[in-house]
């Protein structure tokens, strides 16, 4: 359906968890690649075959390519507006893993 409207954040289901204390990043990179690598589903992808109809393929864990990114925060206003602009964001539904995750470092 997002591909048919030229791609729409309604189907998008965003989360937001507020985390207080240390963080290991590293360890919480790797349950993600493995929540990944467990679930098909998140490795789906979608693209155009020869004949033009939309096919879905999934990625091969081998060809996983997921982290988790890093974003410093200075101050609680910007950390607002990033977290409405991640609401905003559309899934390139052609590209694997339809799973998407940012850590907001608050300073």
């Amino acid at each position: 359906m997002s591909q048919l409207e030229g791609g729409n954040s309604a189907y998008n289901i965003p989360v937001v968890f507020e985390l207080k204390g240390d963080l290991e990043r590293e360890k919480l990179e790797t349950s993600f690649v493995e929540v990944i690598k467990r679930h098909e589903s998140l490795r789906t992808y979608f693209k155009e075959d020869k004949t033009d109809e939309i096919q879905q393929y999934i990625l091969p864990i081998e060809e996983l390519d997921f982290s988790l990114k890093l974003i410093k925060v200075g101050n609680k206003t910007k950390k607002e507006e990033l977290i409405k602009s991640f609401y905003k964001k559309e899934f390139d539904l052609t590209r694997s893993p339809l799973i998407k995750a940012t850590l907001l470092e608050i300073k």
